[in-house]
């Protein structure tokens, strides 16, 4: 209003002088009227000048807070796109993890099947690989609708969506509320506690449909020991697997001559390496199911027996989820958030 106020003195202020100017010119003829004239042209600009003025202080001043006329401002705008955003972006992370989840499915299914059946001396590892891979290049669709299938898509869909939700809710929250440290803890406890419980479920699950005799048995329960050895097994993978290759993306960046290239080179290199290390743990949990009453020196030897075959499968295995469908889930999911309008993310 103090604008405005201005704005109306030096309009009065200009219509004064354009008067005294046309009162001059009364008695100077001709030449006078002329500067009357002009007097009144610099008196009209004066007053659209600062009317002008005014108006976009009165404008600036509406935008700054809660308009009187119903307009909203940037900040409530703002706040009523924060519930669509967060929609947008968690569709884009489920369909890209289903699509990916289904794609990677059918080479999992015939490895986990291989390493179940191998370790309960039912048929040979790469026997049954590759037979389980041409049952299914036979009949997808009889795959698709397969318990073997239903289970891995679950597992691993449901990994991808999990960690790809985490990772979005990451970047809405607002910036600065949550440490780069806390993000990655929260989102390895997430991924891992969703990934451990499922894998479990399907590690059982295969155990009773490919393992052995006693295990077949119906309602043969999963000794404690096995699911010690499995959640051993899952919560350091997910660890590895989703939350290193991130943060050693700018160190391996250094030799690899970006930190995009450090990123793909870590993601498919360390889920490969680290079946060194927990290759044993799975053998001893389908053991403990397959021969209950074996002892710990048998089991050693059965480790010893199928580890190089069993952690080559498994580092195969490794390579759709964890190095190449990593990688493709991340492409695919920044596709669909550019699509739904979330790109920014």
């Amino acid at each position: 209003m103090p604008a405005a106020a201005a704005g109306g003195s030096a309009a009065a202020a200009g219509a004064a002088a354009g008067a005294a100017a046309g009162a001059a010119a009364v008695g100077l003829g001709a030449g006078g009227a002329a500067a009357a004239l002009a007097g009144g042209e610099v008196a009209a600009a004066g007053v659209r000048k600062v009317g002008s003025v005014a108006g976009g202080a009165v404008r600036r001043t509406g935008a700054s807070g809660s308009s009187p006329g119903g307009v909203k401002t940037a900040a409530q705008k703002q706040r009523e796109a924060g519930p669509l955003r967060w929609g947008r972006a968690f569709a884009a992370d489920a369909g890209a993890s289903a699509t990916t989840g289904a794609v990677v499915a059918p080479i999992l299914a015939a490895v986990d099947k291989a390493v179940t059946e191998s370790a309960a001396g039912k048929r040979g590892l790469w026997q049954s690989f590759f037979g389980t891979l041409r049952d299914i290049g036979a009949r997808p669709g009889g795959f698709v609708a397969s318990p073997a299938f239903r289970w891995l898509w679950l597992v691993y869909g449901g990994t991808y969506f999990v960690a790809s939700a985490a990772e979005s809710t990451l970047a809405l929250l607002p910036k600065g509320g949550v440490s780069k440290e806390a993000g990655g803890l929260g989102k390895w406890v997430a991924t891992s506690s969703y990934n451990t419980g499922s894998s479990l479920a399907k590690d059982a699950a295969f155990a009773r449909m490919y393992g052995g005799a006693a295990g077949a048995a119906a309602g043969a329960a999963i000794p404690a020991g096995a699911y010690g050895a499995w959640l051993t097994r899952d919560f350091l993978s997910m660890a590895v697997f989703f939350t290193l290759p991130p943060l050693l993306a700018p160190a391996v960046g250094r030799v690899t001559g970006s930190e995009e290239s450090g990123y793909v080179a870590a993601q498919v290199g360390l889920p490969l390496a680290f079946q060194a290390f927990v290759t044993p743990l799975h053998l001893l949990g389908l053991d403990m199911f397959n021969r209950p009453d074996r002892t710990l020196v048998q089991r050693a030897a059965l480790i010893r027996r199928e580890y190089l075959p069993s952690t080559s499968i498994r580092m195969l295995r490794m390579a759709p989820p964890y190095s190449i469908g990593t990688i493709g889930l991340r492409k695919l999911r920044t596709q669909l958030h550019r699509k739904l309008g979330v790109g920014d993310l």
